[in-house]
C-alpha cells in the first residue's frame, strides 16, 4: 500500500478530471483500483494504491530521475503542463486501503468468471450518440395505415445525447455545450417495452417504448457547468460536435421535476413513446450492435417508422372525455361512478387513445344497460389487460374501435360473479372494494377497485364507498420518492405534490378532496379523498365526516391532530357494537412520571366470546385484542375477573372525545405465536454485547442446511413450507405430502419445482442480504401489563400456544424490540411462571410486564408502550448478552403547537412537509455504518447520537417536531460502506422459472458510463470483519442456488416419466376413485375453473412491482415477489408480497370450498366433493381454454390436492402407493435436523 503524491495540476481542476487524466497512466501500470483526494483550489492531489511495488514503478516511469531531473514519461496536462509524481507522506487511511481491497478481489472473481465465458457479452463498444432533436407521443392509427403510427405530441428541437449504461439509458437534453445540459431523463432498461431502428437513411430514428414515465432531472443551478466535471468520453463526444467549451464551475446536485419542459407537461404523464432523430444510418447501425451485445439491454428491431404530428392530443382528448363523462347523465343515460372510474382509467393510463374511448362510450352505456354495473366495470377491466403494449410490432387490428367494442361485449358475455371481488365484498362484511388513485411526478393514475378492509368511515358509509378514494404519491416507477442519485425531490413536494393534495381530484364528473390518513399510511405516503354524496336525505362532505368521528378542537399540534383523526383510517376487520353501560375506565398506573399501563385495558370473558363468534377469521380465539373503539386505542386483554360483558379503558388509551360511536374495532390480535427472527440491529447489538460470532455463525448454517435440504426430498420441503406457514392457502405442504405418499416426486413438475425453488432464493437471499436468520428459541408477542401485580420489578410473564402446546417460560431470558439501535435496548429479565389460579394463567401468547419499579421496562426497550407493540423474547442461552447497558432515556419532544385550531391546510402540508423531512432510513443506514466502523460498534458516541436522533425521527409523526439534521455526526458516508450493504445480483423471472443474473459481463474497472455522471453517488465497500460482514461472506448465494437447482434435479435421476406428474396423478386418482362419475359437474367445473383463473390474473396485475407487467403465475402461487431489489426485498414490496398472498389465500380458500360443498350444506360432503374435484382437476388439465386471456394453469394443482385429500378422508387417512417405487435411496431415513431427511 502506498500514496502517490501529483504536485503542478490546474487550481480549478475537480477529483473528476483528475481522475480522466490520470486514468490511462494508471491503467497502463496495471493499477485499476484507487482512490483519488483533490481539495478544491489547490494544485495538488493524493491517489492511493494497493500494490506499493506498481506504485514505486509507476514513480519511476512517471517522475523526475534524481540525477538527470526528467521523466522517461512525463504526465502532461492539456495545457501542456507537466504534472509531477512522488511518494506522498501521508499514510494511506484504514477504510480506502480495505475498500480497494475489496474492489480487487471482486475484479479478480469477475475476471476469472470472464476467462471462462470468452465472448459471454463482454465488448467494449461507443455507447454515447449525438441526437438532434426528440419528440414524445403515442403509438395510434395513422390515416387507414395498416400498423401503429408514432403520433407524435411534443417536439424539442434541442440536441442532445443518448448515453448507454449498463442498466440505464441516460438522455441529456438541450446541450449547447460540454457541461450545459438543461434536462436529463432517465430510462432503466427494465422499463423498456420495446426498440425500433429505422432502416434507412431517410428515417434515421431511435423509437423506445416505455413502460412507465422516465425520471427527468436538471441541473441545481441552470447554467454552465464545467467540462471537466463530465467524463472524458462525453467532452470529446460534444467537442467534435462543435460544442463551445466553457468555463470552469462546480458541479450541482440534480433536482427532480416534471417533464422537459412546459410544453411537455401536457404529454409526459400520458405519452410513453420516445423518437429520438440521429445523425445517419451508421449511428443506428451501432446502436443496434450495442444493444444486441450486451445482456441487460433491450435488443432492437429495424422497422421505417410512420409518422404523424398532433400536439397534445391526448391532453385535449382526456379533457374532452372527462368533460363527456361528466355530461353522459344528463345527456345519454346513466352510468355509475365505478364505470366512469373504468372508462377513464383506460385514457388517463395510456392504454387507448381517449378519442378511441370517447367513441367507445356507447357501447360502454349499453352494457351496462343489459349485463349491469359488475359484468360491465369487470369487463372494462379485463380488457385493458388482453391488450398488449402497442408498438409497430402488435397487430393494429386488435386497436380498432370496431375489436375494441367486440371484445368488450365478448368479455362481459362470459361474466361469472362467483368467487370475483365483487362476490367477496358480498360475502364479507369486512371487506369494502376500494379505487384507488396515485399522484406521481409526471401524472396520475387510476387502479382499482380492489378489495380491502374496512375502516371506522367504510363501514358507516357502506354504500357509498365509491365515493372515497385511497390516493397514493409516488414515484414514476411506483416506488416511494426520496433523495438519490435521481436528484433532490423537494421541488417535486412543494410544485406538484402539495397542489395536488390541496386541490379536488376530478373523475367521472365528480369532484374528490382531501380526508384524512392514518399513522400507517402516512408513512407509506397514501391518504384518503371522498367526494360529496346524500347520506339519510344529508349532503356529506369532508368536513361533516370529520366532525362526526369526534371532537377535535382542541388540539394544536397538526401532526397530532391528524394522528388522532387517522385512527378512525386504521383498517379493521370485525366491528362488535357495544352498550354503554358495559364500558368502563379505570386509572393509569403511573409512576416517577411514567406510565406503566400505557395503551392498555381489559377486557370481560363474556364479551371477548363475543368478539370470537363474530370474528372473520374462523376458529380464532385470542385473549389479546388491538382495538379502535369511540376515540380510544390500545389493547385489551381478558380478565376473568370482570363479569357480564364488559370493557375497561384507561385514560392513555383515550385519545379524543365526543365520538358517537361505541364498537370495538379489531386491528390485530393473538391467536398465535410469532416467529423471532435476528436482523442486522439486533446481531450488531448483541455481539456489542458480548454475543461470541460464532453463536451467529451456527445458526446461519442451520438454516441454510434446512434450506439445501428443501428441494432434495418432499418432505423436507413440505416441513420446511408448513413451519414458516407457506402456501398454506393452496395446502401445497399437503400437496407435496401427499405426493410423496403415492410415490410421485414433485421435482418432476416444472412449476412445483419452481414454486419450492423461489421460496428457498427468497428465503436465501434474506437471510444474506437482511441478517434474517429464524431463532428456534425466541417468539415474538404482544406485551400488556400485568393487572393483578403479582410480578416483581424484572420478571415477565411469557406464555405461548400452539397446536395445543402451552409452554411458559422460566429463567433469564433476552428482551428487545425493533427498531433496536441503542445498546441498552436489549434487556436481560426473568421469565416466571404465576399460579394456576391467577388470571394471568388464562393469558396465552402474550408477555406480561410488571407493573412495579422505577421505570416500566416497555418503554427501556427503544421506547415501546403497551397499545400494540410487539415484543422479542429470546431464551436461547447462547444469545443472552454477556453485559448489559443502561437503556436510553431521552427527553420528551414537545409537539408543534401553532396556536390555533387545526385546519385541514395544515394536516396537508404536514403530510407532504414529512414525506420531505423524514429521516429515520437516513438515520438508521449511518448507525450501520458506523457501528461497523467502530471497535465499540452500537456503544460509540456517534452511535448513542444516531440512536436518540432515531427516536426524535420516529416521534416525528405525531410531534410534528423534524430531525435536526445539523446534529448528523459528520463523515463520509456516501463513499466507504460495509460490504454487506452491497447490493446482490438481480433475480430475474424467466419462463424456466427464477434465475439469478450475476454482473459477470463486466470488468467492475470499466467506469459505468451514467454513473460517471453522478459520482458523488458512487459507493465504495470494504470488507466487515465484524459478524455481519463473516455472516455475509459465508453465503455465495449464485453457487448456492445453482447447487440447489442441482440437488433438485438429482432428485430426478434414473427417473424416466413417460408422462407428465399432474397426467400420473390423475390416472391414479382415475383408478382410486372408480366408480365415481363426474361427468355431471364438468360445467360447473368450468365455472370453478373461470374464476380462480381471472382471479389469477388479477392478483398477478394488482401486486405487480412493474406498471403494465403483471407478476408471474408462479410468485403469486408461491407468495413471493421477486421485485425490483438487487437484494434483501425491501420493505415495500415484503408488505405487497403481504397483502398479495392474503388475497390469493383468500380466493383459493374460496375455490377449495366452491369445490367440496354439497348443494344443500355448506360443509363439505365426500361423496359429491370427490366427483366434483376430479371433474375440477379434468378441467385443468385443458391447455388454453377460450375464455383464458392470460397463461394460468395452477387451478390443476389445487383440484389435485382436493381429490387426494378426499381420497386420503375415503381411505381412512391413508393414501395407497401403487404408481411406482421411488428408488431406495430417495426413501425417507435419517435426519440432520427435527423435520428435515437427508
Amino acid at each position: 500500500m502506498a500514496t502517490l503524491f501529483f504536485k503542478n495540476l490546474p487550481v480549478h481542476c475537480t477529483r473528476e478530471d483528475v481522475e480522466a487524466f490520470l486514468q490511462p497512466y494508471l491503467q497502463r501500470s496495471n493499477i485499476h483500483h484507487y482512490d483519488i483526494f483533490k481539495l478544491p483550489g489547490k494544485d495538488f492531489a493524493n491517489v492511493t494504491v494497493l500494490d506499493a511495488n506498481k506504485a514505486q514503478q509507476f514513480i519511476l516511469k512517471h517522475g523526475r530521475n534524481t540525477n538527470t531531473r526528467m521523466s522517461p514519461s512525463p504526465l502532461r496536462w492539456e495545457d501542456g503542463r507537466i504534472v509531477s509524481v512522488s511518494r506522498g507522506n501521508r499514510e494511506p487511511e484504514h477504510l480506502k486501503l480495505r475498500s480497494l481491497k475489496y474492489e480487487e478481489n471482486k475484479r479478480n472473481d469477475v475476471l476469472q468468471k470472464l476467462a471462462k465465458q470468452p465472448g459471454n457479452g463482454r465488448h467494449q463498444l461507443r455507447r454515447l450518440f449525438p441526437f438532434q432533436s426528440l419528440q414524445c407521443g403515442t403509438w395510434g392509427d395513422g390515416n387507414g395505415a395498416l400498423r401503429a403510427t408514432f403520433i407524435s405530441q411534443y417536439l424539442n428541437a434541442r440536441r442532445g445525447i443518448l448515453i448507454f449504461g449498463r442498466s440505464t439509458l441516460a438522455v441529456l437534453v438541450n446541450c449547447e455545450s460540454p457541461g450545459d445540459w438543461k434536462r436529463r431523463m432517465d430510462l432503466p432498461y427494465l422499463n423498456i417495452s420495446n426498440v425500433v431502428v429505422g432502416t434507412c437513411s431517410t428515417n434515421c430514428a431511435l423509437t423506445i417504448t416505455i413502460r412507465m414515465p422516465p425520471k427527468i432531472s436538471r441541473p441545481e443551478v441552470e447554467s454552465v457547468e464545467t467540462a471537466q466535471d463530465l467524463p472524458s468520453e462525453l467532452v470529446n463526444l460534444m467537442q467534435q460536435l462543435s460544442f463551445d467549451r466553457q468555463k470552469p464551475k462546480d458541479r450541482k446536485q440534480r433536482i427532480r421535476v416534471t417533464s422537459l419542459s412546459p410544453d411537455h407537461t401536457a404529454s409526459v404523464g400520458h405519452c410513453f413513446v420516445y423518437q429520438f432523430k440521429l445523425a445517419s444510418a451508421a449511428e443506428m447501425n451501432s446502436i443496434s450492435t450495442l444493444l444486441s451485445h450486451n445482456r441487460g439491454m433491450p435488443s432492437a428491431t429495424p422497422l421505417t417508422t410512420l409518422y404523424r404530428y398532433r400536439p397534445k392530443e391526448s391532453a385535449i382528448g382526456i379533457r374532452a372525455l372527462q368533460d363527456e363523462l361528466a355530461r353522459v347523465d344528463n345527456d345519454a343515460g346513466f352510468l355509475p361512478f365505478r364505470i366512469k372510474f373504468q372508462t377513464e382509467m383506460l385514457a388517463v393510463n395510456g392504454h387507448l387513445p381517449p378519442r378511441t374511448v370517447q367513441q367507445m362510450l356507447p357501447t360502454i352505456i349499453k352494457l351496462h344497460d343489459t349485463m349491469g354495473l359488475d359484468a360491465t366495470t369487470d369487463a372494462l377491466q379485463r380488457l385493458v389487460r388482453n391488450l398488449p403494449v402497442r408498438s409497430p410490432l402488435e397487430d393494429s387490428e386488435q386497436f380498432s374501435l370496431h375489436s375494441l367494442n367486440a371484445n368488450l361485449e365478448l368479455i362481459a358475455s362470459k361474466f361469472h360473479p362467483e368467487g370475483t371481488i365483487y362476490d367477496l365484498k358480498n360475502r364479507h362484511d369486512h371487506i369494502a372494494l376500494v379505487h384507488r388513485v396515485t399522484i406521481t411526478p409526471a401524472g396520475y393514475y387510476l387502479e382499482g377497485p380492489y378489495p380491502e378492509p374496512k375502516n371506522r368511515v367504510l363501514r358507516k358509509y357502506d354504500g357509498q364507498t365509491d365515493m372515497f378514494l385511497r390516493v397514493i404519491f409516488a414515484d414514476d416507477d411506483g416506488e416511494q420518492l426520496h433523495f438519490g442519485a435521481h436528484g433532490s425531490p423537494l421541488e417535486i413536494f412543494s410544485e406538484r405534490f402539495k397542489p395536488a393534495i390541496k386541490s379536488p381530484i376530478k373523475i367521472g364528473g365528480f369532484g374528490f378532496k382531501f380526508l384524512g390518513f392514518s399513522h400507517s399510511s402516512l408513512r407509506s405516503q397514501t391518504c384518503w379523498f371522498m367526494a360529496p354524496f346524500v347520506h339519510h336525505s344529508s349532503l356529506i362532505h369532508s368536513q361533516e365526516v370529520v366532525k362526526d368521528l369526534g371532537d377535535f378542537s382542541t388540539i394544536r399540534c397538526p401532526a397530532k391532530c391528524a394522528a388522532r383523526i387517522g385512527q378512525a383510517f386504521s383498517d379493521t376487520t370485525t366491528s362488535i357494537a357495544v352498550k354503554k353501560e358495559s364500558v368502563g375506565a379505570q386509572h393509569d398506573v403511573e409512576r416517577n412520571g411514567r406510565v406503566f399501563s400505557d395503551g392498555c385495558g381489559t377486557i370481560s370473558l363474556e364479551l371477548l366470546r363475543r368478539v370470537w363468534r363474530d370474528s372473520t377469521v374462523r376458529g380464532m380465539v385470542p385473549t389479546l385484542l388491538q382495538i379502535r373503539f369511540a376515540g380510544a386505542k390500545g389493547m385489551l386483554s381478558l380478565d376473568t375477573r370482570l363479569n357480564g360483558e364488559k370493557l375497561i379503558l384507561r385514560q392513555s388509551m383515550v385519545k379524543f372525545e365526543g365520538t358517537p360511536a361505541l364498537d370495538i374495532e379489531l386491528c390485530g390480535s393473538n391467536p398465535r405465536p410469532l416467529p423471532f427472527y435476528l436482523n442486522r440491529q439486533f446481531i450488531k447489538i448483541l455481539e456489542d454485547l458480548g454475543v461470541p460470532p460464532e453463536v451467529f455463525l451456527e445458526l446461519q448454517a442451520i438454516e441454510l442446511e434446512r434450506l439445501k435440504l428443501i428441494t432434495t426430498k418432499p418432505i423436507n420441503a413440505a416441513n420446511y413450507l408448513d413451519h414458516n406457514r407457506m402456501c398454506n392457502g393452496q395446502r401445497l405442504p399437503s400437496l407435496l405430502k401427499m405426493l410423496d405418499d403415492i410415490g410421485i416426486l414433485f421435482h418432476a413438475d416444472d412449476f412445483l419445482r419452481d414454486t419450492v425453488e423461489m421460496v428457498a432464493l427468497v428465503q436465501l437471499r434474506d437471510v444474506k442480504h437482511r441478517a434474517r436468520i429464524p431463532v428456534a428459541q425466541g417468539v415474538t408477542l404482544y406485551g400488556i401489563m400485568d393487572e393483578t401485580g403479582i410480578l416483581r420489578e424484572g420478571e415477565v410473564y411469557c406464555v405461548t400456544e400452539s397446536d395445543g402446546a402451552r409452554r411458559v417460560l422460566a429463567g433469564q431470558v433476552a428482551i428487545t424490540r425493533a427498531p433496536a439501535m441503542h445498546p441498552g435496548d436489549v434487556q436481560v429479565v426473568t421469565a416466571v411462571d404465576v399460579p394456576d389460579e391467577s388470571p394471568l394463567s388464562h393469558l396465552y401468547n402474550c408477555v406480561v410486564f410488571s407493573q412495579h419499579g422505577s421505570r416500566d421496562l416497555p418503554s427501556q426497550l427503544s421506547g415501546g408502550d403497551l397499545d400494540g407493540d410487539l415484543f422479542s423474547i429470546v431464551y436461547d442461552r447462547r444469545l443472552l448478552p454477556r453485559k448489559t447497558y443502561l437503556p436510553a432515556d431521552y427527553p420528551r419532544v414537545k409537539a408543534l403547537d401553532i396556536g390555533r385550531e387545526v385546519q385541514t391546510e395544515d394536516m396537508t402540508d404536514f403530510f407532504i412537509d414529512f414525506m420531505a423531512s423524514d429521516q429515520l432510513g437516513r438515520i438508521s443506514n449511518m448507525h450501520v455504518q458506523l457501528a461497523d466502523r467502530h471497535p465499540e460498534g452500537t456503544v460509540n458516541a456517534q452511535c448513542i447520537q444516531l440512536a436518540e436522533l432515531a427516536s426524535t425521527a420516529v416521534d416525528f409523526s405525531k410531534s410534528g417536531i423534524p430531525v435536526n439534521q445539523d446534529m448528523f455526526p459528520k463523515f463520509d458516508n456516501r463513499y466507504h460502506r460495509p460490504d454487506f450493504m452491497a447490493p446482490g445480483p438481480r433475480v430475474q423471472m424467466t419462463q424456466y422459472g427464477p434465475n439469478i443474473e450475476e454482473d459477470d459481463t463486466y470488468d467492475p474497472a470499466e467506469k459505468d458510463a451514467v454513473k460517471e455522471l453522478d459520482p458523488a453517488f458512487g459507493y465504495k465497500y470494504y470488507e466487515s470483519d465484524k459478524v455481519l460482514g463473516r455472516l455475509y461472506r459465508a453465503i455465495d448465494e449464485g453457487r448456492f442456488f445453482a447447487e440447489m437447482q442441482s440437488a433438485s434435479r438429482r432428485a430426478l435421476r434414473d427417473l424416466s416419466y413417460s408422462e407428465t406428474l399432474v397426467s400420473k396423478v390423475w390416472n391414479y386418482v382415475k383408478r382410486e376413485a372408480a366408480g365415481y362419475i363426474y361427468e355431471q359437474y364438468i360445467e360447473e367445473a368450468q365455472d370453478i375453473r373461470y374464476a380462480y383463473d381471472l382471479n389469477m390474473a388479477d392478483t398477478m396485475a394488482q401486486y405487480t412491482t412493474y406498471p403494465s407487467h403483471p407478476l408471474t403465475e408462479r410468485e403469486v402461487f408461491s407468495g413471493t415477489i421477486i421485485g425490483k431489489s438487487t437484494g434483501g426485498q425491501s420493505k415495500q414490496t415484503r408488505e405487497l408480497a403481504t397483502a398479495m398472498k392474503q388475497q390469493y389465500e383468500r380466493d383459493v380458500k374460496y375455490t377449495r370450498e366452491w369445490i367440496m360443498r354439497s348443494e344443500d350444506s355448506e360443509e363439505g360432503d365426500t361423496t359429491e366433493a370427490l366427483p366434483r374435484a376430479m371433474a375440477c382437476f379434468e378441467v385443468g388439465l385443458e391447455k388454453d381454454p377460450e375464455w383464458q386471456t392470460h397463461k394460468v394453469e395452477s387451478f390443476k394443482y389445487v383440484a389435485a390436492e382436493v381429490c387426494l385429500s378426499e381420497l386420503k378422508k375415503m381411505n381412512g387417512g391413508i393414501l395407497r402407493r401403487d404408481v411406482r417405487r421411488i428408488p431406495t435411496r430417495y426413501a425417507t431415513a435419517g435426519t440432520h435436523h427435527p423435520g428435515y431427511h437427508a
